[in-house]
């Protein structure tokens, strides 16, 4: 099946105090897989240290939730962490929807009515195979479709009803995946192994571990290079755009400890 029209909605642009110019992207946050995150302006592309999460033996991606803070994937947890008091707590388990094996969860994206979906490994004994998960942390209950296929994936990102683009790390290729039923409904191959992807004000973005930046064009299905995240260190692994009152706090704080520190 070939997908065509798909318009993903973009971030509105905003003016604040640590936005960037205009023609550049909204600032937004990226953590490597130490757990440090780091704040990006997002027209010199230079790093911030902004926070760091408490658990990241299997960090896998960072999602933006509102009101200061961060949702992240370790694998077979979903954990919410407070950007400006660094408190955390625990969101979902994985292994919600199953009744034996472990999870290794992969990605981390918002639906369209507030729910989460990731992907998952599930190892058990004849069992091991590839799920989509959609979580409601909510109500502490999922729902889960059996793959059609076994990808490996690190990141999702929404761009329609139900359709969901994956990065398949080890095959560098995007893959269009239907939430509800598992179905790979199309893909198609790029020249880099995406780690996470965001949506920012000029559409959708694809990173690196080594921080490049390139925009995602689905309906051309190619990528172009759009920049060097610089001042960070190890692999990055997720990627995030928080709203802009979010980044004029945490600005102030980080100038506030530097002044501490000193």
């Amino acid at each position: 099946m070939n997908i065509v029209n798909i318009t993903a909605s973009t971030v509105a642009v905003c003016t604040f105090a640590c936005s960037t110019a205009a023609g550049g992207l909204v600032n937004f946050l990226v953590t490597n897989t130490g757990g440090t995150i780091y704040e990006i302006d997002g027209q010199t592309m230079q790093a911030n240290e902004v926070s760091t999460l408490d658990s990241n033996a299997n960090l896998n991606e960072i999602l933006y939730e509102g009101n200061y803070s961060i949702l992240y994937n370790d694998s077979n947890r979903i954990m919410r962490h407070n950007l400006l008091t660094s408190q955390e707590t625990l969101v979902f388990d994985t292994s919600i929807g199953f009744n034996d094996g472990a999870t290794v969860a992969a990605g981390l994206a918002h639906t369209g009515n507030g729910n989460l979906f990731y992907s998952a490994n599930r190892i058990a004994p004849g069992k091991s195979a590839v799920y989509a998960i959609t979580a409601n942390p909510t109500s502490q209950s999922a729902t889960t479709a059996l793959m059609d296929e076994r990808p490996t994936f690190f990141d999702h990102h929404m761009v329609g009803n139900n359709l969901f683009i994956g990065a398949t790390y080890l095959h560098n290729e995007i893959v269009f995946t239907d939430s509800n039923t598992g179905v790979i409904e199309d893909r198609f191959s790029v020249n880099i192994a995406i780690v996470s992807f965001f949506e920012n004000t000029e559409g959708i973005f694809a990173m690196t571990k080594e921080g490049e930046l390139h925009s995602v064009d689905l309906q051309s299905r190619s990528l172009s290079f759009y920049g060097q995240i610089s001042g960070t260190s190890g692999n990055l692994i997720g990627a995030t755009v928080p709203s802009p009152s979010t980044l004029v706090c945490i600005g102030v704080l980080s100038i506030t400890g530097m002044r501490r520190r000193r």
